[in-house]
């Protein structure tokens, strides 16, 4: 097994406690401590090599960045940048991408020649590791679903390309454009094929319109359940919030308050504004929590400084 790392993480992705350990092998699954990392060892293990090989590294400090999402892209040659890094490129005097010298570092949208000089990138250097080619076709599918007009036969292509070469989150942005387009089944295997690759945002989406009944008309529950707990057990936000709600209302399960309440606060303790909102409400009304108006607002105070309309209104 490989062992912990001490570097800035994401919470525990069995606990969701806060947490500076990370596995050293991939990098990419963050724990608390041994423990967490022994117990979630055997689901986690089949995916350690996968995510080792999708991770890529910073072309100035060779780093591996331990977000599969692009931290900073020179659009003109390709050069992969982790943030400490981009911004000292950027804070220099000449301001220039040290991988081409003719890019500027603080131009914040990619122009016309340097998306056409990455589309060269993609499409002609075949022999480069998957895991800078999916950052660059990822990337590509933000432009060309973002433009004006837009241009999303292309946008699906880079996406789609992202996720083949291991990127789960090009599956997700595919997945919701056919969503946009009523394209259900289509977006549904997509979402499918980026939870195989470990992206919580897929899982959240399949949990999402199972429980909504966007696939086929008729909510499933049971498969609603059973992403957002994989997406909880990876420590997202979102899907701990949803499974809360899960058991809150009983949807395809017994009512369970207690249940609901464990998982609205441990999103709460991991600073997610719905999950705060929630728990105050829960304690303001009994609901699976001692009663307690302090406790309530407190959590409603902390959703509030997020920007949390209704936590703000609720205080008053």
């Amino acid at each position: 097994m490989a062992t912990v790392s001490n570097v800035d993480t994401e919470p525990c992705a069995v606990c969701g406690k806060e947490t500076t350990k990370i596995c050293s092998k991939c990098k990419a699954v963050s724990y608390c401590g041994k423990e967490c990392q022994k117990s979630d060892w055997e689901s986690h293990e089949p995916n350690c090599e996968l995510l080792l090989d999708c991770l890529p590294w910073c072309d100035v400090c060779t780093s591996r960045l331990i977000k599969k999402n692009v931290t900073g892209l020179c659009f003109r040659c390709g050069f992969i940048f982790c943030g400490p890094c981009l911004e000292r490129e950027t804070g220099k005097k000449d301001g220039l991408c040290p991988g081409c010298w003719r890019s500027t570092m603080k131009s914040t949208a990619p122009t016309e020649d340097n998306v056409l000089a990455l589309k060269d990138l993609v499409e002609k250097e075949t022999n480069l590791l998957d895991n800078r080619r999916l950052l660059w076709c990822f990337a590509l599918g933000h432009v060309f679903a973002d433009l004006v007009p837009k241009n999303i036969a292309l946008a699906k292509h880079y996406f789609s390309l992202s996720g083949s070469l291991g990127h789960g989150e090009g599956y997700q942005k595919l997945g919701d454009i056919y969503m946009s387009e009523g394209e259900w089944h289509q977006a549904k295997e997509a979402f499918e094929k980026g939870a195989a690759l470990q992206s919580v945002g897929a899982m959240h989406s399949l949990g999402t319109y199972y429980q909504d009944g966007s696939f086929g008309g008729t909510s499933d529950y049971r498969a609603a359940k059973r992403w957002f707990k994989e997406g909880a057990r990876l420590g997202d936000n979102d899907c701990i919030h949803s499974l809360g709600s899960i058991y809150f209302f009983g949807q395809g399960t017994t009512v369970n308050h207690e249940n609901a309440v464990a998982y609205f606060r441990r999103g709460a303790d991991k600073g997610d504004a719905d999950s705060q909102l929630v728990l105050g409400t829960c304690y303001a009304g009994g609901n699976g929590a001692v009663p307690s108006l302090e406790q309530a607002r407190y959590c409603w105070g902390k959703a509030a400084a997020q920007g949390n309309e209704v936590a703000v209104t609720r205080l008053r």
